[in-house]
């Protein structure tokens, strides 16, 4: 009587069932992190949205600015005794304001064209006899209370600011000036310089 072999029992897939369980894993884990990443895109719209609304806005009145120049005279600069005043803010440790410099040139050649003054502040913490002229030789201030100013709201520096005979932002610009950007610095200094209707 013949007797039938035992057939070898299989064995278990273990790396099967390793792939399963690591694609069930993945597949958590991919949404999870599709979740997370959405809602701090979200916080990121929000923070931006946020920095926008806090940020230096046109129409905002300026008021006066407490000044202090390279020989330590403090001096208040009031927005609305002038016809406008061109505004460049700077920093001592900023690349890009080397870089901006040269495009300021011609706004302030126009500016003192239309008799627009022209206030350079240093945005720095740092000692008035270490302030220098700024080129083309528009001396520096700097502003003892900045951190309780609008300074701090500015988006970046370099930056400028046209400002109108009622203390009202007219229009900023920020980093080095394309030469489109200077067309439009040169209209609008033009335009905000011009008497208004009834004006001599």
């Amino acid at each position: 009587m013949s007797s039938t072999p035992d057939t070898p029992a299989r064995p278990f897939p273990w790396f099967t069932a390793f792939l399963v369980v690591a694609t069930i894993g993945l597949s958590v884990l991919v949404f999870v992190l599709s979740n997370e990443n959405r809602r701090l895109r979200g916080l990121l719209d929000d923070k931006y949205a946020e920095a926008l609304k806090a940020s230096l806005q046109v129409g905002e009145s300026l008021g006066t600015i407490e000044l202090v120049g390279a020989s330590g005279t403090q001096t208040t600069h009031d927005f609305a005794a002038h016809p406008a005043t061109l505004v460049l803010v700077i920093s001592t440790h900023c690349p890009h304001c080397d870089e901006a410099l040269p495009t300021w040139v011609r706004a302030v050649e126009d500016a003192r064209a239309t008799r627009v003054p022209v206030v350079c502040i240093e945005s720095d913490v740092i000692a008035a006899d270490q302030l220098k002229p700024t080129p083309p030789t528009i001396p520096a201030f700097f502003v003892p209370n900045a951190r309780s100013t609008w300074l701090t709201r500015l988006s970046m520096v370099p930056a400028a600011i046209l400002v109108g005979n009622d203390a009202k932002v007219i229009r900023t610009w920020y980093g080095p000036l394309s030469p489109k950007d200077q067309d439009a610095m040169t209209d609008a200094l033009m335009a905000a310089a011009a008497p208004s209707p009834g004006q001599k």
